[in-house]
């Protein structure tokens, strides 16, 4: 009840400025590039990074203060990425989202205001900037390691056109966070540890977007989209 009055006094006094109302308006199709209402995908991202660190964490003595500090940052960390990461899929993808009506409505397939990929570019600069910073908090070999990143970001929506195999890559980007997390707080790798946990989450990640890309396979197909759906044949 509280938070339904709390929502209604707001509502209300946004509809009574209009200077906020319009304000919000243009926001809005950023925060819809950026899926900003999708807190299972920030979630997804930081997942491989807080099992690596809860991993190190269990094998070492760091102060409480120390580990509160990382998990903030990394959640930080993995809701820009999601951001920047929908940004950029959404740049690739915008010819083929008309074609598939799970992505129809996106804002730069739908036409809407936030249509312009040049005002989308300079979005995704600024969420880039943002990660930086936050990166910048980090180890030098966890600043080059998230740096490298972003390459397997940008390729991924270029592998649906090409292999039927793109969730792998997916994955791999996905959850990079595998080795950053153990990085960060021992400023060093333990592969023999992180190649099964990172190979473990590509997995997960593989079968959880076969499951999601089910409900759009014939969309997919005519579109000339590949996806593990249309090679398993789910």
């Amino acid at each position: 009840m509280l938070i339904r009055s709390l929502t209604w006094m707001c509502f209300g006094r946004i509809e009574k400025e209009p200077k906020l109302k319009n304000l919000i308006k243009q926001i809005e199709p950023y925060h819809a590039l950026s899926r900003l209402q999708a807190a299972i995908g920030t979630g997804l991202l930081f997942l491989p990074w807080g099992s690596s660190l809860a991993l190190e964490a269990s094998s070492a003595a760091f102060s409480l203060q120390f580990l509160i500090s990382q998990t903030c940052l990394f959640s930080l960390s993995a809701f820009m990425m999601h951001g920047a990461r929908c940004t950029i899929n959404d740049l690739w993808d915008r010819p083929i989202d008309k074609k598939v009506s799970q992505t129809q409505l996106r804002p730069l397939a739908s036409g809407g205001s936030a249509r312009s990929p040049t005002n989308a570019i300079g979005w995704l600069g600024l969420q880039r900037l943002i990660g930086l910073a936050i990166l910048l908090q980090l180890n030098m070999y966890h600043i080059l390691l998230g740096a490298s990143l972003l390459s397997l970001v940008i390729i991924y929506p270029l592998m649906k056109q090409i292999t039927y195999r793109p969730q792998f890559v997916l994955g791999m980007a996905f959850n990079w966070g595998a080795p950053l997390g153990s990085s960060a707080i021992l400023g060093q790798k333990e592969w023999r540890v992180l190649i099964p946990l990172y190979m473990v989450h590509i997995c997960w990640t593989i079968v959880y977007n076969t499951i999601y890309a089910e409900q759009d396979k014939k969309s997919n197909f005519l579109a000339g989209i590949k996806l593990t759906t249309l090679l398993f044949g789910a």
